[in-house]
């Protein structure tokens, strides 16, 4: 089974979209973590069945958000997963897309130990974003978090005992808005686990939670933090 974990913060349309796309049955579970929305989203999600809610009373990150839907996952492959996304129309039959989840990890004989996701980014050795890229042409050091997935067993590695057993993003507090999934890669080399980019049948909108937020003192802040914490474990740019 696979559990989908979603962290929203209201842009409910994207929610609603995000839900009718993916299209699953029974057979797998989805987790929508509320992070204090002031529209209508909590209305709607209590009103859905067959999906897990669980409701923050203010934005509490999407580390925090992402730690608390792994806390409740029943399945043995999580994907974490942004609503600002779109399933390419073929794939939006019912369990199509988590087929797909299916196949890339019966097909790799290195998917008990490795993460994956279709886009990754490049940050330079002074700790500069670059660029972002679905290609493994161009030279990349971290997978994005907006579609992160592997098996159950591979996440537990980043959970720390003094985080109530659920803190993979980490082993810090959530860094803002930016850098949790560059820190998180980071952390997986540093412990051995593999980073895969992948091709997936979906694209992603982006910045449709954190544009209607203060984008540049977020980025900063939480740059700040993650630079303090790659120094602090030694964790290298490669």
């Amino acid at each position: 089974m696979i559990s989908i974990i979603i962290p929203v913060f209201n842009n409910l349309i994207f929610t609603k979209q995000c839900l009718l796309d993916l299209n699953i049955n029974n057979s797998h579970e989805i987790i929508v973590i509320d992070n204090g929305s002031t529209d209508e989203t909590k209305k709607f999600l209590n009103n859905i069945n067959n999906i897990k809610t669980i409701t923050n009373k203010i934005n509490m990150g999407y580390a925090f958000a992402s730690n608390q839907g792994f806390k409740e996952s029943s399945g043995d492959v999580i994907l974490f997963l942004n609503n600002d996304i779109r399933i390419n129309k073929e794939y939006t039959c019912q369990n199509c897309f988590t087929n797909e989840i299916e196949k890339v990890l019966q097909k790799d004989l290195s998917s008990n130990n490795t993460l994956y996701s279709p886009t990754a980014g490049y940050i330079d050795k002074v700790f500069n974003f670059k660029y972002e890229t679905n290609s493994n042409n161009k030279k990349w050091n971290y997978l994005s978090g907006w579609c992160l997935f592997g098996n159950k067993d591979i996440f537990k590695k980043f959970i720390d005992v003094d985080y109530d057993g659920t803190k993979m993003f980490g082993p810090y507090t959530n860094f803002g808005t930016y850098f949790e999934d560059t820190f998180l890669s980071f952390k997986a080399k540093h412990i051995g686990v593999n980073l895969k980019l992948i091709d997936l049948p979906l694209q992603h909108i982006g910045k449709q939670t954190s544009s209607k937020m203060n984008l540049s003192k977020m980025y900063f802040s939480a740059k700040t933090k993650f630079i303090h914490h790659m120094k602090k474990n030694n964790y290298e740019i490669l």
